[in-house]
C-alpha cells in the first residue's frame, strides 16, 4: 500500500540540458528523442551511437505535457472571489512540492516567503516585458527587497495548487510596495497575506536611488491592467 501511494507521487526528470524540471506532471520528458528500431537487416550496427532528432523543438511541441513549478497569467482561476480578481492584475501560479511540507504534515511557514519571491520574480519579468528592457542589466538599476511580511490565514498541504495575486501600491519614486494574497485550488479559499516593500538601488554605486522613468511607466501600466477573462 505505501508503494502504491508513493507511485503516484511526481517525478522530476532529467532533461537533456542537464536540468531537473520541478513539479512537472510527466514521468519522463526530454526535449531530445532517441530513434530506437528493433535489430533488422538495416538498422545500424550497435556499435553505432543513437540518433538524437529534434533538439530545436520547442517545448510546447513536445510528446508530453510538462506544467512548471510556477506560471505567470493574467486570468485568475475561476474560483476566486469577484472582488479580488477585479483589484489584482497578475497572477501567478505555484505548484506545491512534497518537500515544502515540514514534520507538522503542512508547508513549513518559511516556504510562503519562497512563494512570494517566485511571484514576485514573474511580476518583475512582467514589468521588463512591458518595458521591453532589463532594468538592471541595461542601466544597472533595478528593485531590491527591504522588508517582507506575512498573515497565515489557512495551512496548505500536498498536492496542490496556490494562486498568487500581485498588485503594486504606495509607489513612490524610489520605494514600491507589492500586495500579494494567495489562493488554494484544493481548498478554494484565501491561504495568505503577505506584503513586500522594495526599494531601487543603484547596484554600480552601492546605494538608493529613483527608479528609471522607462519603469516607473512599466509600473504604473501594469498596475492599471485588468485581468482577461
Amino acid at each position: 500500500m505505501m508503494f502504491g501511494s508513493f507511485g503516484r507521487m511526481i517525478a522530476r526528470p532529467l532533461c537533456s540540458r542537464g536540468h531537473f524540471l520541478s513539479s512537472c506532471r510527466v514521468t519522463l520528458c526530454t526535449s531530445s528523442r532517441i530513434s530506437v528500431s528493433s535489430p533488422s537487416a538495416t538498422s545500424p550496427p550497435p556499435s553505432t551511437p543513437p540518433k538524437f532528432d529534434g533538439d530545436e523543438e520547442k517545448e510546447d511541441e513536445l510528446p508530453f505535457p510538462i506544467r512548471p513549478t510556477r506560471r505567470l497569467s493574467y486570468s485568475p482561476p475561476f474560483h476566486i472571489n469577484e472582488k479580488f480578481r477585479n483589484e489584482y492584475p497578475v497572477w501567478v501560479e505555484q505548484i506545491i512540492d512534497w518537500g515544502d511540507m515540514d514534520a507538522f504534515n503542512h508547508v513549513n511557514n518559511c516556504v510562503y516567503f519562497r512563494y512570494f519571491e517566485n511571484a514576485r520574480i514573474e511580476y518583475m519579468l512582467a514589468l521588463c516585458e512591458i518595458a521591453r528592457v532589463d532594468f538592471v542589466k541595461t542601466t544597472g538599476i533595478g528593485p531590491i527587497m527591504a522588508d517582507a511580511s506575512c498573515r497565515f490565514r489557512f495551512p496548505v498541504t500536498y498536492p496542490d495548487t496556490l494562486t498568487i495575486a500581485i498588485r503594486a501600491e504606495d509607489i513612490t519614486d524610489s520605494d514600491l510596495n507589492l500586495s500579494f494574497k494567495m489562493f488554494s485550488e484544493r481548498h478554494r479559499c484565501l491561504v495568505a497575506e503577505g506584503k513586500g516593500r522594495l526599494v531601487c538601488y543603484d547596484f554600480p554605486n552601492a546605494r538608493k536611488t529613483q527608479f528609471p522613468e522607462v519603469m516607473m511607466n512599466a509600473i504604473l501600466n501594469l498596475n492599471s491592467m485588468r485581468p482577461s477573462t
